[in-house]
């Protein structure tokens, strides 16, 4: 079956909350989520899957206990990610974790 193109920017105009990834592809194991980012979001980790992130507008500081800065992370490193005005972006990891 093939995959029919996505307009990001008219995915991003259908929500306004902050944090709230919304799936707009899944291929094969992997979903692709957009994010509304701004303020800080918690401390946390995903057990099951590595991340990637994607930023389209705005800027983001991801926050490692390990104090580095590394765009994509391990499926066990606690991380807290922050943006001051808001911004966009496309997460990017395998299976169903929220």
């Amino acid at each position: 079956m093939p995959y029919a193109p996505i307009n990001v920017l008219e995915k991003f105009a259908k929500f306004s909350e902050h944090w709230s990834p919304k799936i707009v592809a899944q291929i094969n194991d992997y979903q692709f989520k957009l994010v509304r980012i701004q303020g800080e979001f918690v401390w946390h980790a995903h057990a099951d899957t590595d991340e990637v992130f994607f930023v389209l507008d705005g800027e983001m500081t991801i926050h490692l206990r390990e104090g580095e800065v590394v765009p994509a992370f391990r499926r066990d490193v606690r991380r807290s990610e922050r943006c001051g005005p808001e911004g966009t972006l496309i997460r990017h990891h395998r299976g169903a974790t929220e």
